[in-house]
């Protein structure tokens, strides 16, 4: 006879493939959403995005649900949905550089005062813990702001720190090109 924790173990693992099925059911559905013509992009991204939150309650953690999340979120304008997913997806997948990127950018936008956008940015770029991809694109948006004060000899420094950072920043090389 088996053992009492073998059948509950069963169940378990079937309720938790019960569950992963219908999350995928959900992205697949709001998937679907968002590539209806016929749906207005917006409505089409607030549907997407409910559904995304409920898939993510089956199956917490699954980083392809909480990209999707915070996509669909943001369109919708449902930023607090958005900051939740982010720092979700984060949290579950501390590599990805993208979802770091993503959320400083979120935590500076919601800001009206560019000195503040800018705070935000300098102490991550200044933030040893951070990937170096990471701290480019900060360099990046830095040179963005020192730009736009009209500093051009600090945005040329901030872009050729962030390419010592990372050769490879495409939009960093971008920037450099056009304030040459």
């Amino acid at each position: 006879q088996p053992a009492p924790d073998a059948g509950a173990s069963a169940s378990n693992a079937a309720a938790g493939r019960t569950a992963q099925m219908l999350a995928d059911q959900l992205v697949d559905e709001a998937v679907g959403y968002t590539r209806d013509p016929k749906i207005p992009p917006a409505r089409a991204a607030l549907r997407a995005s409910l559904l995304l939150e409920f898939a993510n309650r089956l199956s917490p953690g699954d980083p392809r649900i909480l990209k999707l999340l915070v996509e669909a979120s943001q369109v919708a304008g449902r930023t607090e949905v958005e900051r939740t997913a982010l720092r979700s997806l984060i949290r579950t997948d501390p590599g990805d550089m993208v979802a770091q990127v993503e959320y400083l950018d979120f935590v500076a936008g919601a800001t009206e005062a560019l000195d503040e956008r800018a705070h935000i940015y300098q102490a991550a770029f200044d933030s040893q813990s951070l990937d170096p991809t990471v701290r480019s694109e900060m360099a990046v948006r830095l040179a963005r702001i020192a730009e736009e004060r009209g500093d051009d000899t600090a945005a040329r420094t901030l872009l050729h720190q962030a390419l010592q950072l990372n050769d490879v920043n495409v939009r960093a090389l971008r920037e450099w090109v056009r304030i040459a």
